[in-house]
């Protein structure tokens, strides 16, 4: 250790400090602080908007600090891994045996799907369900109103009307 013209400088095998300049070798531990302009915490490095944690759930997040919440969040934890980008306008989020995608004209969430406005090509096939107020049956669509049943049969050429 030395002074100099109001300077300070310390030097040791792993430590120094010279002109203002800090060099050392070793492990560095601390539970907070700032570094870089990151808040240091228990188990984590953030800043405004942004969360590296490692704590028992393991996540990055920006804007999010839990799966789901407004944001980008990707995490681990015991329950396996999840993954969720959320915002005004819609969402996606993925978690171990989930996926679900949600917009104002679209969503697709545990199996269902729901699409207004939507031009689809292609085959779409179906043994259950209803379609344009038709009930879809295994080989025919069946409307009834009142005491009326109509059937239209893909099995062979023909519909009938049922009156009740």
């Amino acid at each position: 250790m030395w002074f100099s013209n109001s300077s300070i400088a310390i030097k040791t095998p792993n430590f120094s400090v010279l002109g203002g300049d800090v060099s050392m070798s070793g492990t560095v531990s601390a539970t907070s602080g700032l570094i870089g302009g990151w808040n240091i915490g228990d188990t984590s490095l953030y800043s405004p908007g942004i969360t590296l944690s490692s704590g028992t759930i393991k996540s990055i997040g920006l804007n999010a600090t839990t799966y789901g919440g407004t944001g980008i969040y990707m995490g681990t934890s015991s329950a396996g891994v999840s993954f969720s980008v959320v915002g005004s306008n819609g969402s996606i989020q993925f978690a171990t045996n989930s996926l679900a995608i949600s917009t104002s004209n679209f969503s697709a969430i545990d199996g269902n799907i729901t699409a207004r406005n939507a031009v689809i090509s292609g085959s779409i096939s179906s043994s259950a369900g209803q379609i344009g107020g038709w009930s879809i049956q295994d080989q025919w669509l069946q409307n009834s109103s009142s005491n009326a049943l109509i059937r239209l049969s893909t099995t062979s050429s023909y519909w009938d009307l049922i009156n009740s």
